[in-house]
């Protein structure tokens, strides 16, 4: 096997530990480990510095043509050593664990059979909660997010597809949303969950829960029924039951605008990591 870590190719004699399934793609990922021989302390500081840097970064096997064929990243890696002199004549002799992992890239994230493009994204499994969990930026119109929650309308789940990645259909929920608008269009930062995050019975709820929803819940609600009250005084000059009551239903449709102005941002891409 000849892995390329950045400009440095090294030829390794690996040892297969097992096959997994991805739980995103589906795919069969290997995973292997060999050993290697770092000569000198300077050169294996190097070194370590390197399979903490592979534990996130790709590490690319490739043919004798420079190919790549497969990517991994660096799992759990050990070492041990013998001096014969100095730091400089330390051999030190590491077994490193390389599990083959994936680039999960989507142009289109479709949303209850809505298209929406994809600036951003990143996709892991939660294997506390044995779930997907994504977070993307997606570009809008406003029309476009009046469609997507007409779409969804009450239900706290709905059908989310990731075209390049997987066919499967996922239900999925709204996590943490933030937006913000630009020239003809809006950017939303998303965190979308897969339903069987929540069924874990071990889920804790977050800090602040219920108050804190409640609290947004109310505002936004309060913010709307005093604005069309004003209207309703100024355009009767008083107030009946009548229009109280009309109020409220006008409350219940238009809170969730308001809503979303906390979460509003400068620009969502800024804080994507």
């Amino acid at each position: 096997m000849i892995l390329q870590f950045e400009e440095k190719k090294i030829e390794v004699k690996e040892e297969y530990v097992k096959t997994v399934t991805s739980k995103s793609t589906g795919n069969e990922l290997n995973t292997y480990r060999f050993k290697i021989r770092v000569a000198g302390k300077e050169k294996f500081e190097d070194f370590k510095n390197k399979m903490n840097m592979y534990k996130e970064k790709f590490i690319s096997q490739i043919d004798d043509n420079g190919n790549i064929l497969a990517k991994y990243n660096v799992g759990t890696w050990s070492y041990r050593y013998y001096n014969e002199f100095d730091s400089e004549d330390t051999n030190y002799l590491c077994d490193v664990e390389i599990i083959q992992g994936e680039e999960l890239k989507t142009d289109i994230i479709i949303i209850e059979g809505i298209e929406n493009e994809v600036l951003k994204y990143k996709e892991e499994f939660d294997n506390y909660n044995k779930a997907i969990v994504i977070r993307a930026i997606i570009k809008n119109t406003e029309e476009q997010r009046e469609k997507i929650n007409n779409a969804i309308g009450d239900n706290k789940y709905f059908k989310v597809k990731r075209p390049g990645i997987n066919n499967e259909i996922l239900e999925m929920r709204f996590g943490k949303t933030i937006w913000s608008k630009h020239e003809g269009y809006i950017k939303r930062s998303i965190v979308l969950v897969e339903k069987k995050y929540d069924e874990n019975d071990k889920l804790k709820k977050p800090f602040f829960w219920p108050e804190l929803t409640n609290m947004m819940d109310i505002m936004a609600k309060n913010t709307v029924y005093i604005e069309k009250l004003e209207e309703t005084l100024k355009k009767n000059n008083m107030i009946t039951d009548e229009n109280i009551k009309e109020i409220k239903i006008q409350v219940e449709k238009e809170y969730k605008n308001v809503y979303r102005q906390y979460y509003l941002v400068e620009d969502v891409e800024e804080d994507f990591e």
